[in-house]
């Protein structure tokens, strides 16, 4: 019988939404700079198996970093799900995340994915990686509670 009780605890624990972290709630906005890299292939010329440029058309990119300012905007955070919104200058999207552990939450957006770790009730850390239009990118921020 004390097995049967621990298996019920032990599914009620993984069925049941993470907690939400000690410290408080996301919702609202955060600030700060991003500073990322994004890398692709040049091409023009016949594409390859899958779509893919062929090997004689594969030329890399000089990698192209970016440093500017962004805002996170958290407008809705409850039961471990979070949906808000992200600017960078003139780019910006709505995302939608799942809390994967108690402090870290894994998001997708239209074209990329991103985790969000708590540091602090203050700040929090951004890294944000995605594929468009044959270019692959990655970067993080550290982002403060405005």
């Amino acid at each position: 019988m004390d097995m049967n009780i621990r298996t019920i605890g032990i599914l009620l624990i993984l069925a049941s939404p993470l907690t939400t972290w000690a410290d408080g709630n996301l919702t609202g906005t955060w600030e700060g700079q991003f500073k990322g890299v994004q890398v692709g292939l040049q091409g023009g010329g016949p594409l390859g198996p899958w779509g893919t440029p062929s090997e004689a058309t594969q030329k890399p990119d000089e990698p192209n970093f970016v440093d500017v300012p962004l805002a996170v905007s958290i407008d809705v955070e409850k039961d471990g799900l979070l949906v808000g919104r992200w600017a960078a200058g003139e780019f910006g999207q709505q995302f939608a995340c799942a809390q994967t552990s108690p402090k870290t939450w894994s998001c997708q957006d239209h074209a990329g994915r991103a985790d969000i770790d708590i540091v602090s009730s203050n700040e929090i850390t951004v890294c944000y990686f995605d594929t468009r239009q044959g270019a692959h990118g990655a970067g993080c921020a550290s982002l403060k509670r405005k």
